[in-house]
């Protein structure tokens, strides 16, 4: 049984409607919580896992025995051994043989999560992408699905319509000369009338290349985005994201690399009122609320009520302030998170 709206109140997690007006302009840190609302595949943990569920134990020991679960760090390994046993002209066909495994795992991992194009609810997209421009202020994203790509572009559809909207972006303006369907990362934005993305995980769409990080684009070819990331996979490119680990190896993995750590930053130093929406930052997110606590700022963290009893709603809002430290005892508001976004 699901507490009322007046039982919710008296526990102080309040409506939408009603805590909104207390707060000006406000920024918002969002987690796989966000994404399941769109598709229930997003329910599964993590890329890794999924890939871990099809590959042999050959593989799965190839990650344990170097401690990672970075595909990019596992194929660069594989690459050295190939080059390796070349020059001591021993054979690669093994080496070879895990290289296209894990091209074709992770590639497999990809699809088998994200759902395709005919499986998206654009009407969905585009209401939140509305609701994004006119509610919030900067987004911050912990997710490395595609579904802030669609809605960037959703958002620029509407701008098109309506030239007094707000649009979106992600600090890829760059044009890279010679090249198509891809856009550089450039830690600055000199257009106005933008709201801004920060993938701090990094996401499906985005790659290392060389001392750049580039976003692949869909543009006007008719092959879907998941196909188009799946075929830099095939080619040896994988995409940069952050998807398993302790705290402090998430950590190590986001300062090592330039647009990671562009975000990480922005998230610390930004000032504005925060919502946490679909987030229960666990252990392994503590590099997340130690950027937090950097910048004390109001905190206003949604809670999903249904099917919970009193009891368990009062532990939950005790253990999220605990995280923070008694110096946000008098600064964190709690939401219900069915008030926030209509995805029904």
């Amino acid at each position: 049984m699901t507490l009322s709206i007046e039982e919710l109140n008296g526990l102080g997690i309040q409506q939408w409607e009603d805590l909104q007006p207390k707060h000006e302009k406000i920024d918002l840190l969002i987690g796989n919580g966000f994404s399941i609302n769109f598709s229930s595949n997003f329910m599964y943990r993590s890329i890794y896992e999924k890939f871990k569920q099809h590959c042999d134990q050959t593989h799965a020991d190839l990650f344990s025995q170097f401690e990672t679960t970075n595909f990019e760090e596992i194929m660069l390994i594989l690459f050295n051994s190939k080059k390796v046993n070349s020059i001591f002209n021993l054979s690669t066909t093994e080496v070879e043989g895990s290289i296209e495994a894990l091209k074709n795992g992770l590639i497999q991992a990809i699809n088998d999560l994200h759902p395709r194009t005919d499986d998206i609810d654009w009407s969905l997209i585009s209401d939140v992408s509305r609701q994004l421009v006119e509610e919030f202020e900067d987004i911050y994203s912990l997710n490395y699905d595609l579904l802030l790509y669609h809605i960037i572009m959703a958002a620029y559809d509407a701008w098109k319509v309506d030239k007094s909207l707000q649009s979106l972006q992600d600090f890829y303006w760059g044009n890279i000369e010679g090249i198509r369907y891809y856009k550089e990362f450039k830690d600055f934005q000199s257009f106005g009338g933008y709201k801004n993305i920060y993938y701090i995980h990094g996401n499906l769409c985005l790659f290392n290349n060389k001392s750049h990080v580039l976003k692949v684009i869909r543009g006007d070819r008719p092959t879907e985005l998941i196909d188009l990331i799946s075929q830099r996979i095939r080619a040896g490119q994988f995409p940069l994201f952050v998807s398993e680990g302790t705290a402090e190896e998430k950590r190590a993995r986001v300062l090592s690399n330039q647009y990671l750590n562009f975000c990480y930053k922005a998230l610390g130093d930004a000032k504005k009122p925060l919502m946490i929406f679909g987030l229960t930052l666990a252990d392994n997110d503590k590099h997340i609320i130690d950027q937090l606590v950097r910048r004390p700022r109001p905190l206003i963290i949604s809670i999903y009520p249904e099917n919970r009893t009193a009891l368990d709603l009062q532990r939950e809002k005790l253990n999220q302030i605990a995280k923070f430290g008694s110096y946000f005892n008098k600064e964190i508001d709690f939401v219900d998170s069915r008030s926030v976004f209509q995805f029904v």
